[in-house]
C-alpha cells in the first residue's frame, strides 16, 4: 500500500522521529512517502496518489488531515502523538502507535462525520467541536502563556495537569455568557458558563464532556453548564483530576443543526479561537449568530 506520512516532527519523543515512524510502516508492508504536515497538505496532487493518508502528531495536525481528506478516496490512518489526543481518544485510537499500525491490517476505515459552522468569520469545518466558555477561555489563556514561555514541561501528562488546573480556577471565577441556541421546534435561552456543539467526546485538556457523541453517527452533541450549576461542574473536573473515569452529569441534547446568537466571548473552532470579544464590537448589534450542521460520513478514518 502506498502511505503518505503527514508528520510534525515536534511532536511525541525520541520514539517518534521520522525514521523510526518510516520504518515501523515499512515492517509492516508500507511503501512510505514522508513529508512534513504543511507542505503535504497543500500538495492535493500527493494525497490524490495515496492509498492512504496518516496524520502523526497531535489533534491539530489530525484535524487538519482529516478535513483535508474529506470528500478523498483515500482513507486516513492516525498516530496520536500529542498531549491530549482528544480526536484519537475518541475513536478509540490507541496510543500505541505500533499496535496501532499492526491494527490497520485487519481493520477497515470507517466513515467519520465532520461539523460545519457558518459565522461572520466566514465557513469553518471541524471534527471535535464548536463551543464558547469555559473552554474557548482557557485556551484562549493557554495559548498566551505558551507564546510567551520558554518553559518545557517533563511529560505530556504534567502539561496536561497545567491546562486543567487553569480550567479549574477559570470555573470557579468566570462570569457565564448569555445565548440563545434554536435546534429543531426547541429554542433555549439561558447564561452558560460552558456551551459546545461536539462530533466527540473529550474537549479541552481531555476533559470528558459528551458521554453519548459518535462521530459516526450523523449527529452533534450539545453539551452545556447554565450558570447554576457552577458547583456541580467544579466537582466533575476535581473527579477528573483525581482520575476518576465516571461519566459527567452535563447537559446533553443530539442534533443535526443548530441556529446560534451569542454575547461577546472567546469562540473556539476545534483547537483555534475562531472569535473574540474584540470581534464583537464589529457586529451591528455585538451578537454573533452561527449556523452550525453535521455532515454525516465525510471522510474514511481507521478506527
Amino acid at each position: 500500500m502506498d502511505a503518505l506520512l503527514l508528520h510534525n516532527h515536534t511532536a511525541g519523543d525520541e520514539d517518534h522521529t521520522e525514521a523510526k515512524l518510516v520504518r515501523l510502516l515499512k515492517r509492516h508492508g508500507h511503501k512510505v512517502t514522508y513529508s512534513p504536515v504543511q507542505e503535504g497538505l497543500g500538495n492535493g496532487k500527493l494525497l490524490d496518489r495515496a492509498d492512504m493518508v496518516i496524520a502523526a502528531g497531535g489533534d491539530g495536525t489530525i484535524r487538519r488531515t482529516v478535513i483535508r481528506m474529506a470528500g478523498r478516496k483515500a482513507p486516513v490512518g492516525i498516530l496520536p502523538l500529542g498531549t491530549a489526543n482528544n480526536i484519537a481518544r475518541s475513536l478509540g485510537i490507541s496510543t500505541d502507535v505500533a499496535a496501532v499500525v499492526a491494527g490497520w491490517k485487519t481493520g477497515k476505515p470507517r466513515a467519520v462525520d465532520l461539523g460545519v459552522a457558518k459565522g461572520p468569520w466566514g465557513r469553518t469545518a471541524f471534527i471535535e467541536g464548536i463551543g464558547f466558555g469555559l473552554i474557548s477561555r482557557t485556551m484562549a489563556i493557554l495559548d498566551s502563556l505558551d507564546e510567551h514561555t520558554v518553559h518545557t514541561f517533563p511529560s505530556a501528562a504534567d502539561k496536561l495537569h497545567r491546562d486543567v488546573s487553569v480550567l479549574v480556577a477559570l470555573t470557579h471565577e468566570m462570569p457565564p455568557i448569555k445565548a440563545r441556541l434554536k435546534f429543531g421546534q426547541e429554542k433555549v435561552k439561558d447564561e452558560f458558563l460552558l456551551l459546545e456543539i461536539l462530533n466527540i467526546s473529550r474537549a479541552g485538556p481531555g476533559i470528558v464532556l459528551a458521554n453519548d457523541a459518535k462521530p459516526t453517527d450523523g449527529k452533534l452533541n450539545v453539551v452545556s453548564v447554565p450558570s447554576e450549576e457552577r458547583q456541580t461542574f467544579i466537582e466533575q473536573l476535581e473527579r477528573h483530576v483525581a482520575h476518576d473515569q465516571g461519566k459527567n452529569s452535563l447537559h446533553e441534547q443530539a442534533i443535526k443543526k443548530l441556529r446560534l446568537e451569542i454575547a461577546p466571548c472567546e469562540l473556539r473552532i476545534d483547537d483555534k479561537i475562531a472569535m473574540t470579544p474584540a470581534d464583537f464590537a464589529k457586529l451591528p448589534d455585538h451578537r454573533a449568530r452561527i449556523d452550525v450542521k453535521v455532515e454525516p460520513g465525510a471522510v474514511n478514518v481507521y478506527c
